[in-house]
């Protein structure tokens, strides 16, 4: 079972994306004309940040699924719903724990969630590997390479469409040589996986951001199992009014094993917004993308 978990988790771990190049713009192309590609993600960061802090104005409910299927037949695998809700309590925004498969989760069993969930967020921003707004979006910006790609239609209106590749992609590592697991499979991650951004070029807003996979041969016990495709789609929406609001998180992945084929759907779907009574203008100074 902790290779089904590591498959739930990878396109979390590896939600990352790079700096900006100036490289297709050098090659004349443009987003909207004006702007060259590093000065357009710059805003495109700025407003990601904007999204987060929105967020934390409305009290809204999030849907998380797991779901199984295959022939996968070494034992038997059980999906699941959760329902929560997410609030703004001691300054974060925090997911409560509302049900589970259908049954309510007892009020002193919540109060212990929430604790918890807190306590990870101010561990995070004391140590500063990561703020809430990261582990929200599933996501954090870092090196790497943004490539514009064009233009298309999403939903009947025009998007820029920007391709990203992590840093060192196509280099020959020693991650093989490092003792430390979990740090070679972190590093294979963020090597593998590229992503592809679909922005309003206007209002510098990313609409859809889906995540793909290269190569997996840097994981483990590749003799046992073979790993298919794994990706991911984060989708945003106008959920209130003009306000850009996340709206679902999804990821598949298949893998071959000794025991049949495997196929795995995890959803987060975030609806039922609504404007909390008292809104929060100011939290803490956010840390710059990148760093």
């Amino acid at each position: 079972m902790g290779i089904l978990f590591s498959l739930v988790a990878i396109p979390f771990l590896a939600l990352s994306a790079p700096g900006a190049t100036e490289e297709a713009y050098q090659q004349g192309n443009s987003t909207t004309g004006e702007e060259d590609l590093k000065s357009f993600m710059e805003k495109v960061l700025r407003k990601r940040i904007v999204n987060w802090n929105d967020q934390y104005n409305y009290i809204f409910s999030e849907r998380e699924t797991l779901e199984f299927g295959g022939t996968f037949s070494a034992a038997p695998l059980q999906g699941f719903t959760s329902e929560f809700v997410w609030y703004v309590k001691e300054g974060y925004l925090v997911r409560s724990p509302v049900s589970v498969n259908g049954a309510p989760v007892p009020d002193d069993e919540r109060e212990r969630e929430e604790k918890k969930f807190i306590k990870s967020l101010e561990k995070g921003r004391k140590s500063g590997e990561g703020v809430d707004r990261d582990k929200f979006f599933g996501f954090d910006f870092k090196k790497g390479e943004f490539v514009y790609a064009g233009t298309q239609e999403y939903e009947s209106r025009e998007v820029v469409v920007i391709e990203f590749y992590p840093e060192g992609m196509f280099n020959e590592g020693t991650d093989d040589d490092d003792d430390d697991l979990d740090k070679r499979i972190e590093r294979g991650l963020e090597k593998s996986m590229t992503a592809t951004l679909l922005i309003i070029p206007e209002e510098h807003q990313i609409v859809r951001m889906t995540l793909n996979n290269l190569d997996f041969g840097f994981l483990p016990g590749k003799w046992m199992v073979r790993i298919g495709e794994i990706g991911g789609v984060m989708k945003m929406a106008k959920q209130y009014g003009e306000v850009w609001l996340s709206e679902e998180i999804a990821i598949v992945g298949q893998a071959t094993t000794a025991y049949g084929d495997l196929y795995i759907r995890y959803t987060r779907r975030f609806y039922d917004y609504k404007e909390a009574e008292v809104k929060v203008k100011f939290r803490f100074e956010p840390r710059k993308e990148g760093k």
